[in-house]
This record gives C-alpha cells, sequence and structure tokens, in this order.
C-alpha cells in the first residue's frame, strides 16, 4: 500500500474499504520525538488494536504495517 500526500496529511488511499476480505478502520496516530503511537478502530468505535514504535526513519512503515 502506497502512502499519499493529500492536504498535507499523510493518507493510505483504499478504493472500497467495505470490499470482500477488507474492512474500515480508523487509526489514530500520537507523534513524539521519541515514540510514535497508533490506536486502531472499527467504524463502530470498537477498539481492535494499538502499538508504538521508537521514532526512526522507519516508523511510518511499522505503524502502516500494523494497521
Amino acid at each position: 500500500m502506497t502512502l499519499q500526500v493529500v492536504g498535507g496529511r499523510r493518507t493510505c488511499p483504499r478504493t472500497d474499504p467495505f470490499a470482500a476480505g477488507g474492512g474500515a478502520v480508523v487509526a489514530g496516530v500520537d507523534t513524539h520525538s521519541d515514540i510514535h503511537y497508533v490506536a486502531v478502530l472499527g467504524i463502530t468505535g470498537t477498539r481492535l488494536g494499538d502499538f508504538s514504535v521508537p521514532a526512526t526513519s522507519t516508523s511510518d512503515e511499522q505503524l502502516l504495517g500494523y494497521i
């Protein structure tokens, strides 16, 4: 999956999040100078999980891989 920058924000486009085998999720990322944290919710608000990584040059890829 490729990140796109839209309006200054990085987004991960999906053509149809409700397609078979897929599902819509909401991911919120809290970034700090030493750690990045992501929480993932289902579209109904159900907490699906969370993950944190040290803030490095590969943090984005690690967080996206988790999502």
